[in-house]
């Protein structure tokens, strides 16, 4: 597994994240955010990234495809509501 933390992700990946993040209200320096990658997989095995989101008193792990940032802003629009 490769650790990668916010600030080496892509960069369009950054830019939706933050988007995300102030579509929702939450500041970037509450939450932190990193994705955990798969090393190389068995022949014909193809294991997902994980991509982790926390902030004080809330978790949550998304698998890393395309669309986990629009789940992380609907869960925090949630969360926001309460």
């Amino acid at each position: 597994m490769k650790y990668i933390p916010f600030s080496a992700l892509p960069l369009d990946e950054r830019i939706a994240l933050l988007a995300a993040l102030q579509r929702t209200g939450v500041a970037a320096r509450q939450v932190c955010i990193s994705k955990l990658e798969p090393g190389s997989a068995a022949e014909g095995d193809t294991l997902p990234g994980i991509a982790m989101v926390s902030a004080p008193g809330w978790i949550r792990c998304y698998e890393s495809g395309a669309g986990w940032i629009g789940e992380l802003e609907r869960d925090l629009g949630a969360l926001a509501r309460r």
